[in-house]
């Protein structure tokens, strides 16, 4: 893996402020892991958005991604989703609309195991399944 450097930009509201001051850590964090498990991110920043209008919990594009949480472990896990989705739509080339289950479901398990690696202590498998029933 190059040595190459990737800014990383939070934009917030100032009520979100409590929260998001470690975003653009969860940020690096989240493009070093997928990084290092799918290849290097190419683009030379990476910026989240907390918005004011949000459906859903966010809205990915290449190098900018609308980020809507309620808390500092749901903003790192929401980066960590957001961010993900740059591989597999954008640097991978999956046909989201043809083959969602490329870009949500692969995703989902990148960032379930980049939850597991970051926060052990964590029951995450239990958490992310239904009655504590591993899938």
């Amino acid at each position: 893996m190059s040595k190459r450097k990737v800014q990383t930009w939070a934009l917030f509201l100032p009520q979100n402020a409590w929260f998001w001051k470690n975003a653009p850590v969860f940020l690096r964090d989240a493009i070093l892991y997928y990084s290092h498990k799918l290849g290097e991110y190419p683009y030379s920043q990476v910026t989240a958005v907390s918005g004011a209008l949000m459906a859903g919990d966010g809205m990915e594009y290449p190098m900018v991604t609308g980020i809507s949480a309620g808390n500092e472990m749901d903003l790192d896990l929401v980066t960590a989703h957001e961010v993900g989705h740059n591989w597999f739509y954008g640097i991978l080339g999956s046909n989201e609309r043809k083959y969602p289950w490329m870009d949500e479901g692969i995703n989902s398990h990148y960032e379930q195991r980049y939850m597991e690696q970051k926060y052990p202590d964590k029951r995450w498998t239990e958490m992310f399944s239904k009655k504590g029933q591993k899938f």
